[in-house]
């Protein structure tokens, strides 16, 4: 069957055996099964292999915990792999109930995979054994970025810009494309991402008239006029409209030059500046604002507010991302609205708005079960994160996250999780 002239068939299985392989990644239980130099088990997409001083080649990733613990050694780490890929181990969450690795595919939300994510990744995705360069850009700054509660559009923008991957003129040319590199607006400079967004006369024009001095530094590169958006964005001192408007602006710039390159529309710095705080004004106005508040105990009960069954307790429940650290926030009623329980924690950070949510669930369900309740109604704002759990499926931010979780609401016999204003009860098994 495997001769010198193997059948299409077996080809074809080949080929799909090496394609899950490019796309599986090892949610890591209790390390034995995951080999740390063969195996996928780093959370980058693309998956690739780790990379350092190469010791033994049969070493499973429970050779890098502290002895008898699960936990990372972060001194073994840093002699075993290289810089980055240690601080890349030591955030993978490791779970004490997790009893076996476990393959999960990295190219779907619920790490399960379609033949549509298949297909994409085989057209798309380098071999195993071509060298994978990591994405360019300070990972850091990259955290920073989604930490902060901007528009997702622009969020994104900008974490792209920072990993090199706006199409500007001198990117697309070094693409191998015909491309003129040279900036269509000042014809003077290749138009880099840092030219475009901080040094074309054009828009050193704009930042001129938002008043934005900082990033008039011909000598600044593209990490630091990002960082110091960054640094902006935390001065307390300045009203909130301010502290989002490079944002706003470096979106704008990107939106006219697309427009001068393509419908020759060309539009003066001042009016681009104006339009910028226009749509950070109406974002500010519109968008929802939910802060954790420590004296969550003087809060009324909402118009809206649905009691829960005969016996049980409801927990209203919502988590926060700060620069520094994330915050969850709970309230506790009966069946009468009558004040059980409220609190505030603060809690090491995380990268993004669900991993947050889900921290903070279960740290609240932890809380409930340390005070004894039993009967529980969890009421949260995360669609996405009520629907994760309630299905129990898999998540490719949650990872071992959801078996701490499943974990503590199977100790409660009767609980669920609902969306505000949506209930679907849930009954966990032991």
């Amino acid at each position: 069957m495997c001769g010198r002239n193997p059948s299409y068939g077996w080809t074809s299985l080949q080929a799909g055996k090496d394609l899950l392989k490019q796309g599986l990644q090892s949610r890591l239980g209790n390390g034995k099964e995951t080999n740390v130099w063969l195996d996928h088990w780093l959370p980058v997409l693309p998956p690739r292999l780790a990379q350092g001083n190469v010791q033994h080649l049969n070493m499973k990733v429970e050779e890098l915990w502290k002895q008898g613990e699960k936990s990372w050694d972060e001194n073994l780490l840093r002699s075993v792999l290289t810089h980055e890929d240690a601080e890349l181990a030591k955030n993978i969450r490791l779970s004490r109930f997790a009893i076996h690795d476990k393959r999960i595919w990295s190219y779907t939300s619920t790490a399960e995979y379609t033949v549509k994510s298949g297909y994409w990744v085989a057209t798309h995705l380098v071999p195993d054994n071509e060298k994978i360069e990591p994405p360019a850009g300070s990972l850091e700054v990259k955290k920073k970025i989604w930490r902060v509660k901007m528009e997702p559009k622009i969020q994104h923008f900008i974490w792209k810009a920072v990993a090199g991957a706006i199409p500007s003129s001198e990117r697309l040319c070094s693409k191998t494309l015909d491309i003129d590199p040279v900036c269509q607006r000042c014809s003077k400079e290749h138009e880099t991402i840092n030219h475009l967004l901080f040094h074309c006369h054009h828009v050193k024009a704009i930042w001129r008239g938002a008043r934005f001095a900082e990033f008039d530094n011909p000598n600044s590169t593209l990490e630091d006029n990002i960082r110091m958006m960054l640094q902006i964005n935390e001065r307390s001192t300045l009203r909130v409209e301010d502290r989002f408007l490079p944002f706003w602006i470096v979106w704008k710039i990107w939106k006219s030059r697309n427009e001068f390159i393509f419908t020759q529309k060309s539009t003066q710095a001042a009016e681009d500046v104006l339009k910028s705080m226009e749509a950070v004004a109406g974002w500010i106005l519109a968008k929802p604002i939910s802060p954790i508040q420590h004296n969550i105990q003087t809060q009324g009960i909402s118009a809206t507010w649905e009691p829960p069954p005969l016996g049980w307790l409801k927990c209203n429940f919502d988590s926060s991302i700060d620069n520094d650290y994330m915050g969850v926030g709970w309230i506790i009623r009966d069946e009468y609205g009558h004040y059980i329980e409220s609190g505030w924690a603060r809690l090491e950070n995380v990268g993004s708005i669900l991993e947050a949510e889900g921290n903070g669930f279960l740290y609240v369900v932890q809380r409930v079960w340390q005070k004894g309740f039993r009967q529980v109604w969890f009421e949260g704002d995360n669609l996405q994160l009520v629907n994760i759990i309630n299905k129990q499926k898999d998540s490719l931010v949650l990872v071992n996250l959801l078996v701490d979780i499943y974990h503590w609401i199977s100790k409660l016999p009767l609980c669920s999780l609902d969306h505000v204003g949506e209930r679907r009860i849930w009954w966990p098994t032991n």
